[in-house]
């Protein structure tokens, strides 16, 4: 019933979107974020208690994450905004 459900919205809305952050985590690699989410819409670098980290924001699914740039990680992941307090509490 779900999968009749899913088709039917697919062939409504052939631009819809469906949340890939359930397959990312914590600490899965950048690489990875590539593959399953692609190209980011904006890539931000910043560097935050001299720790640069890289933002990645896919607006298809409102979601940020946050790379640590030496280890190559997802420290951070966000739905919707993202502060820069959350990143100096998560990721330092």
């Amino acid at each position: 019933m779900i999968k009749i459900i899913l088709i039917l919205l697919l062939s409504i809305f052939p631009g819809l979107s469906f949340s890939s952050a359930v397959n990312m985590e914590l600490g899965d690699s950048e690489d990875k974020l590539y593959e399953i989410e692609g190209i980011a819409t904006h890539v931000t670098e910043l560097t935050v208690k001299n720790k640069v980290f890289v933002t990645y924001f896919y607006q298809a699914t409102n979601t940020f994450y946050v790379v640590d740039k030496t280890r190559k990680t997802i420290c951070k992941i966000s739905l919707g905004e993202i502060s820069l307090s959350e990143i100096e509490g998560v990721c330092l």
